[in-house]
């Protein structure tokens, strides 16, 4: 009778451990970096990614090596495991608070900001150019697929 409360004991302590690190693992955060496509030989937009199992946080960077007349954008797209449902964002890019225009200056790896909501299934950026003079004038590079 002994041996069977012991079997029994010690094979619900060891279920209860498996499940405990089973749990850990599936709940594990990752976090990647990630660059656009060279599309532009002057803009550039990077940034980081974190997957985990409350959802997708997506940070993004921008920089402009030169004054061309373009801005650096960037544009995130999501969709669920299946692809029947995708979510895509604006287009983030910076403001030069001086005329009111997109920012076409020299700067390197400036934060522009969190996006975190969309799905979790799948996760897209591309590069866009957004013209100094007209913000409703953009040009998009292609889709990066991250996962």
């Amino acid at each position: 009778m002994r041996r069977i409360a012991t079997l029994a004991v010690s094979t619900g302590l060891a279920m209860s451990c498996l499940t405990a690190v089973a749990a850990t693992a599936a709940d594990a955060s990752t976090t990647r970096s990630w660059v656009t496509k060279d599309g532009w030989g002057s803009l550039e937009a990077s940034g980081k990614y974190t997957r985990s199992s409350s959802g997708l946080a997506v940070s993004v960077y921008l920089s402009d090596s030169g004054n061309n007349g373009w801005s650096p954008a960037v544009q995130i797209r999501t969709a669920t495991q299946d692809y029947k449902k995708y979510k895509t964002s604006a287009v983030f890019y910076f403001v030069d608070r001086r005329n009111n225009r997109p920012a076409d200056f020299k700067f390197h790896k400036v934060y522009r900001g969190k996006y975190t909501s969309g799905y979790s299934g799948h996760l897209y950026v591309r590069e866009v150019g957004v013209r100094e003079s007209n913000r409703n004038s953009m040009v998009a590079g292609p889709w990066k697929k991250l996962f």
